[in-house]
């Protein structure tokens, strides 16, 4: 009963997804808000980031979207920039910002850009920072965030337009739905939503083994290059020995010669 009365209690405070804004969308730049999301859970993640935190910035992210203009290149940084408000609000003991580096190890972004960024995402939410997440339902309905599958289940569903539309609550019953499949008395409705997450979820697994598998054919690839360049190496090493040997044999027998010829004189 208390759990029923705390989950009418989020209910009441969850504020409404900016949906409308993202059905206005082409389909292209829907996209480019998933992979932005996508590239935000694979950087941020091994951080020992809570579900929560994730979660926080990714609304922040729709948030700012909703109402305001960014350039293609400044996605980024609003990503890193929502995140980096989300950990300092919900994670203990973080108060660094999170910066975005080159493969060369040079900052993508300047200081002063990603204190421009925080400062407009504070001013687009209006400095409110707590928001009902689907991973506050979980726990009240009987999912534990502490397993891994469950986890990744929740990690899924914000990286794909189709899954955000619906409400924390469905997202968070049709996770549970997934997670035990004794529980039939669910409505069609979340039925439903639970069939759209597994898609997805497979869906991402694939992509996921297709990277793997790209990145280990370049590996591989790499890797046999390495050896040619040292096979290659040593060969040259060896022709140079070589040269170099001839070289001071023919001195050598040169300087006999002469000594040869001055004996005869």
């Amino acid at each position: 009963m208390q759990n029923y009365l705390l989950i009418n209690e989020l209910n009441a405070r969850e504020k409404p997804k900016p949906i409308e804004f993202y059905n206005k969308l082409a389909q292209e730049t829907v996209s480019k808000r998933d992979l932005l999301i996508q590239w935000l859970i694979q950087n941020t993640f091994q951080q020992k980031i809570s579900l929560k935190t994730i979660e926080l910035a990714v609304l922040y992210i729709d948030i700012f979207l909703n109402v305001q203009d960014i350039s293609e290149q400044k996605l980024q940084l609003l990503g890193i920039s929502a995140f980096n408000l989300a950990a300092k609000f919900n994670q203990k003991g973080i108060r660094r910002q999170t910066k975005i580096y080159d493969s060369y190890g040079n900052g993508m972004y300047q200081d002063l850009e990603y204190d421009e960024m925080e400062i407009q995402l504070l001013q687009t939410m209006q400095f409110q920072l707590n928001f009902i997440t689907s991973s506050d339902y979980a726990e009240l309905i009987g999912l534990n965030l502490q397993d891994e599958k469950i986890k990744s289940y929740f990690l899924f569903i914000l990286v794909d337009f189709q899954i955000y539309k619906y409400q924390h609550l469905e997202l968070a019953l049709a996770i549970l739905f997934l997670s035990d499949e004794n529980t039939q008395q669910f409505q069609p409705k979340i039925h439903q939503i639970s069939k759209v997450i597994q898609e997805v979820v497979n869906q991402h697994e694939k992509l996921y083994e297709q990277e793997d598998d790209k990145q280990s054919l370049i590996q591989t690839n790499l890797n046999e290059k390495k050896i040619k360049k040292r096979i290659k190496n040593r060969i040259k090493k060896r022709i140079k020995k070589r040269i170099k040997k001839t070289k001071a044999l023919r001195k050598h027998l040169l300087k006999q010669f002469q000594q040869q010829q001055l004996k005869k004189q």
